[in-house]
């Protein structure tokens, strides 16, 4: 009676070792791959609620001053302003999970003669595994989006 060739433990255990070592650095890749499109998802829709605030300044749309406030952490809104004491949230907006703001609370006013802010303005928003983007505002109401 012949032997067939098989597998000999040690081989099992090295083929075992490399698929493990393989599933181990694709799963991470892919954790990674979805940080980077959190952060930049977060970061345009950041850049577009200034672009808006931005458009309906410059159109004095219910004759006030718009603008967006963070709150330091996940999550920032789209506001107006007719009076000073007067400030009402419009749209609310949330970061992509796991980007945050790298700075603490924070508003920015367009008004309504121009359009502009009274100074340049930059976010900064952070993903642990993907790096960080910065948002900046322009006293022209001009918005980019950089990645650091």
């Amino acid at each position: 009676m012949r032997n067939k060739p098989a597998l000999t433990l040690i081989e099992l255990v090295l083929v075992v070792t490399i698929v493990s070592i393989l599933a181990t650095a694709g799963v991470l890749g892919m954790f990674t791959i979805r940080s980077k499109q959190a952060l930049e998802l977060s970061a345009e829709n950041l850049a577009g609620a200034f672009k808006q605030a931005h458009l309906f300044a410059r159109e004095g749309r219910d004759q006030s001053d718009w603008g967006v406030r963070s709150d330091g952490g996940k999550k920032f809104s789209l506001i107006k302003r007719d009076r000073p004491e007067n400030v009402n949230e419009v749209t609310k907006f949330q970061l992509e999970p796991p980007a945050v703001f790298d700075s603490s609370a924070a508003e920015v006013w367009f008004n309504r003669e121009n359009g502009g802010t009274t100074a340049n303005v930059s976010w900064r928003v952070k993903s642990a595994r993907a790096g960080t983007a910065m948002v900046e505002v322009t006293t022209t109401g001009v918005v980019t989006v950089t990645k650091e």
